[in-house]
């Protein structure tokens, strides 16, 4: 289990973890390095995900990245699956701050978070990115294209997805300047 999980994570796994212990047996088989056929057509069928990023000193950001329309109106592919270690998503012009791809430039590793609200699924994922700067058929309108080589995949715990979903503020709510 010690290559599964940091020294800082299994610190709070012995101060936080109220006594239980983890089987590891078990975190091995939730724990992967290559997806399987259910997580291959779960996130090809997002149309958003969450990225977290960290740069060379540890400073971290977590950005949203989601499908675009293309010229006839079709929403392109929000991320694809090229392989069972290997995914790719498109990079469109944004704020111009290149938060994630300025934390690549410094700090390959990253991680993705996949979530179904309306079905509660969960899904983790973390890797190594590398920028391309030559498009995809996929996405011809995009800038670069990054692919990640996973390193970590699993399903989270979907316990407060349903809670999270219904308590959102209502469309055309006011969150003020």
């Amino acid at each position: 289990m010690s290559e599964l999980f940091s020294e800082g994570e299994k610190l709070a796994q012995s101060m936080f973890n109220n006594g239980r212990n983890l089987n590891e047996t078990m975190v091995q088989k939730l724990i992967r390095t290559e997806l399987n056929e259910r997580q291959v057509n779960f996130i090809n069928l997002q149309t958003f995900f969450f990225i977290a990023t960290a740069n060379g000193s540890g400073q971290c950001d977590c950005s949203f990245k989601g499908s675009v329309p293309d010229e006839t109106g079709k929403l392109s592919p929000a991320i694809h699956v090229t392989s069972l270690r290997q995914l790719r998503f498109p990079d469109y012009n944004g704020n111009g701050l290149f938060n994630s791809l300025g934390n690549i430039l410094e700090n390959p590793q990253l991680g993705l978070i996949f979530i179904d609200f309306e079905n509660s699924v969960r899904l983790r994922l973390n890797g190594k990115a590398k920028i391309s700067e030559s498009t995809d058929i996929l996405w011809p309108t995009a800038n670069r294209v990054i692919t990640v080589e996973i390193e970590q995949v699993y399903w989270n715990c979907p316990k407060n997805i349903n809670k999270s979903f219904e308590a959102r503020p209502k469309k055309g709510t006011y969150y003020g300047s």
